[in-house]
């Protein structure tokens, strides 16, 4: 589906399975001009992929919930979602799974994203990587991580209240290009990091 032309008044976006009697598989980037109003987003049980900022800057939405057919939600799908607070997944999913507002692959190694994310945000143990954009606009103060092993490239972006990131356990290797771009270092009161880092 490429884009959603509904009523300016609308606080549902259902998206279809079918249309014209082709099925819908995928989303497109900017899927919906006017998302500002939008609240719940509906997805059909065909759909296989979210793309890169189709729901990006939906800046009121509460709810949506990834049906089991989803097979690959690319990065930035929800940013500046910040006010999702309604966020599941299908258990019967085979590739994500969502704990506490927050997407994560299944086995919950990589956080994806977490829109709704605000305050001191503590990363589960079972978390080795930071995903591209997961953190992104977020209204956190801060990140704290025993497991983790790499941030991915943007994966800590434009959160502008974040003041501290704590980092423990020298299983930490990798910081990718732009991992941390918060626009103002100047916010930081702390960042820890272990000394096993090896790639920045």
């Amino acid at each position: 589906i490429n884009e959603y032309f509904g009523s300016p008044n609308t606080k549902t976006l259902v998206i279809p399975s079918e249309i014209s009697g082709y099925t819908v598989i995928s989303t497109k980037e900017f899927i919906c001009t006017n998302r500002q109003n939008i609240i719940e987003v509906v997805l059909p049980t065909t759909l296989k992929t979210i793309k890169t900022k189709s729901f990006s800057n939906f800046s009121n939405l509460e709810k949506i919930h990834i049906p089991v057919s989803v097979e690959s939600i690319e990065p930035r799908a929800f940013v500046m979602c910040n006010k999702l607070s309604q966020f599941t997944c299908s258990p019967n999913n085979l590739y994500y799974t969502v704990i506490d507002n927050a997407l994560f692959n299944k086995d919950e190694t990589e956080i994806i994203c977490a829109p709704g994310a605000s305050g001191d945000y503590y990363l589960p143990d079972t978390v080795k990587v930071i995903g591209e954009y997961a953190f992104y606009g977020n209204d956190i103060s801060s990140i704290t991580s025993n497991s983790l092993v790499e941030i991915k490239e943007f994966g800590i972006n434009q959160c502008l209240s974040l003041k501290e990131i704590n980092i423990y356990g020298e299983q930490f290797k990798t910081l990718r290009k732009f991992a941390i771009c918060n626009g103002n270092p100047l916010n930081f009161n702390t960042v820890t990091l272990p000394s096993s880092l090896e790639i920045i």
